[in-house]
């Protein structure tokens, strides 16, 4: 099984592609980047980055 996410990287404004296979131990693997509606996509090669997802507030969120 697999564990695929596409989030908002707001300091870039673009979107990014993540995996990991489950079970497992390994980080999120940064695979691609892509438009929010799938109109583009850019696939990254090996070797992945693995940095923890991080979810930034929104604007309208109060601290």
């Amino acid at each position: 099984l697999g564990w695929v996410m596409m989030e908002p990287n707001r300091d870039l404004h673009r979107h990014e592609v993540r995996v990991r296979g489950w079970p497992g131990e390994r980080a999120m693997e940064l695979v691609a980047l892509t438009h929010a509606h799938g109109a583009w996509v850019e696939g990254l090669s090996a070797p992945y980055e693995t940095r923890d997802y991080v979810m930034r507030r929104g604007a309208y969120e109060k601290n």
